[in-house]
């Protein structure tokens, strides 16, 4: 983690961070309790109980400061022989505060965020085409939807194929295209439904990926997970992916090309974000170069073969994920959720699991429960 208001603006192991703050915490709340302005609180016997927590929750001495400890490591860490650990020396509280590392700190306690995840070999499209694999000619290629026509006894989907125009009609149709594309899609919908398209915000993410020689592991010990930093790029990520090889690929940015009020989960305000403003693809590389070399200095030169990915600029996309979490997303999200004569949506949007291919598959579970329901009565 790197701030330029902590350490001197040199980056410091996330460990450091996290247990020095949750040590500095639990001497505040000790002190609080010694003087007793917790009395009205808690019993006698819960303040003792909490005191003792709060002496392994923050690994106090036992006057109850915190003084350091070994969860946030070490500078020279145990050996054999004569030689002594020397730890880490407690950053400074008032810097950690201004700093606020919190995004960082919490980042992996998000519950579909967590550490440990499987991924497929050779990246996540590996599944789809495990799909497409299975499925074989069912499915159209290089056919885009111009138009859908829905009634409550057919659905018709016009569509063209290498240039010719195709139409096909089914009993049913579950349709997954991205909500930006379905705003732009002609359509007989209701006008509630044609204003739900664009009633969950898209959040424009940028991703910025390079490839190295593998610095990081050889030299940091970092094995996947993500660095973060105050800066116009904010974020670096060690992918995991053929861990030990000679080279790797190094994330380098991701983010918003917008201004996020709250963080992720809340509403893009319109205004670039620094990183958006940024002018060039030239600059947001620069930028984005800059930040491998704020955190491990000596090292951005190794960067090559640069890739940039705006999701809001990728046709038939033309954006990452819906902000379907906010309030303001609710009544889009509940009109989604109903079918259109005989089309039924679907997609992460319309899933808990926004942004994952996981809240897709359910949505599709959802949608062909709904159908199979139908069509028993």
């Amino acid at each position: 983690m790197q701030s330029p208001k902590l350490n001197h603006g040199e980056p410091v192991q996330q460990r450091q961070v996290v247990y020095d703050t949750r040590g500095y915490l639990a001497e505040l709340l000790t002190k609080a309790i010694n003087q007793h302005t917790l009395d009205h609180e808690l019993s006698k016997e819960d303040i003792g109980r909490l005191r003792d927590f709060l002496e392994n929750f923050g690994d106090l001495g036992e006057d109850g400061r915190y003084t350091g400890t070994t969860r946030a490591g070490f500078i020279t860490g145990p050996g054999a022989g004569p030689a002594k650990s020397v730890l880490h020396k407690p950053l400074n509280f008032s810097e950690l505060l201004a700093a606020d590392m919190s995004t960082g700190e919490f980042y992996e306690e998000q519950i579909d965020w967590q550490a440990t995840m499987f991924q497929p070999i050779g990246g996540m499209d590996r599944i789809a085409y495990g799909f497409a694999k299975s499925l074989g000619d069912i499915i159209h290629y290089e056919s885009p939807v111009v138009e859908i026509t829905t009634s409550d006894q057919s659905v018709t989907v016009a569509y063209t194929r290498s240039g010719t125009p195709q139409t096909i009609t089914a009993d049913f149709c579950i349709c997954t295209l991205p909500l930006p594309i379905l705003a732009k899609t002609k359509n007989n919908f209701s006008p509630e439904t044609q204003q739900a398209f664009t009633g969950m915000q898209m959040v424009p993410l940028y991703k910025i990926a390079w490839q190295s020689p593998r610095f990081w592991e050889k030299e940091n010990n970092i094995y996947g997970g993500i660095s973060f930093l105050k800066d116009k790029v904010d974020l670096v990520w060690y992918p995991t992916d053929k861990l030990f090889s000679p080279t790797g690929v190094l994330v380098a940015g991701f983010g918003s090309e917008q201004e996020i009020i709250g963080g992720l989960g809340g509403p893009a305000t319109g205004k670039p974000s620094p990183f958006g403003a940024l002018p060039t693809i030239e600059a947001k590389f620069e930028a984005s170069r800059q930040a491998v070399e704020t955190l491990h200095p000596g090292r951005s030169h190794l960067l090559t073969k640069p890739i940039y990915v705006a999701w809001s600029r990728i046709p038939y996309s033309l954006g990452c994920l819906a902000n379907n979490f906010l309030p303001s997303s609710a009544p889009a999200y509940a009109q989604l959720e109903k079918p259109e004569g005989k089309t039924y949506f679907a997609g992460d949007y319309l899933s808990h699991l926004v942004a994952w291919q996981e809240g897709a598959v359910l949505s599709a579970h959802h949608a062909i429960e709904r159908i199979a329901k139908q069509m028993q009565t």
